[in-house]
């Protein structure tokens, strides 16, 4: 196989990875919104999406592999080192063009993607504390308990509020 079609099957499949991580970031995005709303419904749906696009990017990524693969055949360059960058270094100039965006592109997705799954991870640990602090307030209004002294001045009732006797 000539290296110019190897390179042009790689930016194809690169191509297809930045369009499925681009969408992937649109439903991160989507899901930043539904958490604030707390749409547990909406975001049951979208965590389904997610994983459809999760599957065909597994299934881009085997394709990748193959071409990693076969330039390590060509170059005698172990695959674990192969980054897209040896790709880019035995193209032509158009295709080193066109793999340098889609390197640039792919960057700025996933660092994009970071930050939004950390934003979106720092939204469910605040809900997550709330409904904590809710649950041990129900559950301190099940079991009453004296606070201020046994003369019952102050003490607690079925209630989330001190009540004065």
């Amino acid at each position: 196989m000539a290296i110019s079609e190897l390179i042009a099957r790689f930016a194809e499949v690169m191509g297809a990875e930045v369009s499925l991580y681009s969408e992937l970031l649109a439903l991160s995005e989507e899901k930043k919104d539904i958490l604030v709303q707390s749409k547990v419904d909406e975001l049951s749906e979208l965590v389904k999406k997610e994983q459809v696009l999760l599957y065909k990017l597994n299934e881009w990524e085997k394709k990748r592999l193959v071409c990693v693969t076969e330039l390590s055949a060509l170059t005698g360059k172990p695959s674990s080192d192969i980054a897209l960058r040896d790709f880019a270094e035995v193209g032509d100039e158009t295709q080193r063009g066109h793999l340098d965006k889609l390197h640039d592109e792919l960057a700025r997705l996933l660092k994009e993607q970071m930050r939004l799954n950390d934003l979106n991870r720092k939204i469910i640990e605040s809900r997550l504390e709330y409904i904590h602090f809710a649950l041990e307030a129900v559950a301190d209004t099940q079991n009453p308990s004296q606070t201020y002294g046994k003369n019952g001045y102050g003490q607690r009732g079925n209630s989330i509020i001190d009540k004065k006797i």
